[in-house]
């Protein structure tokens, strides 16, 4: 069993169609309030309210509590601005899928650093997925209070996860499919956990 806190931050990462959609897609009923980004235009399955502009964001927050937010284009500046908002808004999940297109191992966008960092305190809850480890900022790693590694071929990647939190890590390559190795703060260690029900939405 996995407990999640709702101001808990994740780190979720395996290679495409490895299995971190369908984890989410799990996860996410349980969740009463969240904003998942959502550039890609991937996530249709999820029961939630879509909008495609930050003013459309802010006026659907106002009356529905779980919201997908598609934007148009894919810019840091709104990005930061997302961020700023749900940093005042407080008592939320912000799902981030992909942080690569906002973060990397030099870069990471002011208020996103706000959210890892004091967010907690705010009830604000982090889920940042990626596909590549290895190029992620140190502070998604620092904060993170699960890690959920689904299957991942570069040895780069594994050894960042492996050196920051559990040598299991780098048996991730010949994990079966939608299996994961789950780390947390809380506990003595990873361990290999077996695919989640698949559930539609």
């Amino acid at each position: 069993m996995i407990d999640i806190r709702s101001n808990d931050r994740l780190f979720i990462t395996g290679k495409t169609s490895s299995g971190k959609s369908v984890w989410l897609c799990h996860q996410l009923p349980k969740v009463a309030r969240y904003i998942f980004y959502d550039p890609k235009h991937e996530h249709d399955r999820l029961a939630a309210t879509m909008v495609n502009t930050l003013e459309d964001l802010r006026q659907a927050i106002k009356t529905h509590p779980r919201i997908s937010y598609r934007p148009y284009l894919i810019d840091d500046n709104m990005f930061n601005e997302l961020c700023r908002l749900i940093w005042g808004l407080g008592n939320t999940l912000f799902v981030i899928d992909e942080t690569a297109f906002h973060v990397d191992s030099f870069k990471i966008m002011p208020y996103h650093s706000l959210l890892q960092r004091l967010g907690r305190k705010r009830g604000i809850g982090v889920w940042n997925c990626t596909q590549r480890p290895r190029q992620a900022h140190n502070t998604l790693l620092s904060e993170t209070d699960h890690v959920i590694a689904f299957k991942l071929m570069l040895e780069t990647d594994r050894k960042k996860l492996a050196d920051s939190f559990d040598p299991m890590f780098l048996g991730c390559n010949s994990l079966p499919d939608y299996n994961y190795i789950y780390y947390s703060t809380r506990e003595d260690g990873a361990r290999i956990c077996p695919p989640v029900p698949f559930r539609k939405i």
